[in-house]
């Protein structure tokens, strides 16, 4: 039987049925996706089928959570006992993580951990401005002992720039040599 040959109430039938078999909605997001396509989930919270959009945003909290307890662990091999939710306030102000974990930024962060809201935030942003350089090749700010002589481009960046033409000569180097029949080991241009 085609869809020609049935009335309205016989399709509205079809596509119902159809409807319960083959969708569901994602019970976290609400998303009406096909049976097919959702993915078996189980947390502490929760057991079912989800959509890919929810699972990705379960497992990325998941990572986070995981990189706040590592950053955590490496604030109290510096010293510093502190709340997972004052960390997560703390890169809410745009602190990066190489740039929290340094004694000079969390010295001064204890400083003014009684400030609340705007004031903190200000006077963040202006140790921030004072300590700190966005680095022009990794685009990451950096602590100010990161640069050289007031240079634009960190000591990680530099040492990578270094390696690269470093790799750079070994790579022209051998390539002569074997143009002119001299077969080479990268130890023996080193």
């Amino acid at each position: 039987m085609t869809i020609k040959e049935l009335n309205d109430d016989e399709i509205i039938e079809k596509l119902r049925n159809w409807y319960s078999r083959n969708v569901i909605e994602c019970p976290l997001c609400n998303k009406i996706i096909l049976s097919r396509e959702a993915i078996e989930y189980k947390n502490e919270d929760f057991e079912g089928k989800i959509c890919k959009s929810c699972l990705e945003r379960e497992e990325n909290k998941d990572d986070e959570q995981s990189e706040l307890i590592e950053l955590k662990d490496d604030l109290e091999k510096l010293g510093y006992e502190i709340d997972v939710s004052e960390i997560q306030k703390i890169r809410n102000f745009g602190v990066n993580n190489k740039i929290m974990v340094t004694k000079e930024f969390m010295r001064k962060y204890f400083e003014i951990i009684e400030l609340e809201g705007k004031e903190l935030k200000e006077e963040i942003h202006k140790w921030l401005s004072e300590n700190t350089i966005w680095c022009d090749r990794c685009e990451i700010r950096m602590i100010n002992e990161m640069f050289e002589n007031e240079e634009i481009i960190c000591k990680d960046c530099k040492e990578e720039e270094n390696m690269d033409e470093t790799d750079g000569r070994m790579k022209r180097l051998r390539k002569f040599l074997e143009s002119v029949g001299i077969i080479v080991t990268e130890g023996e241009i080193l």
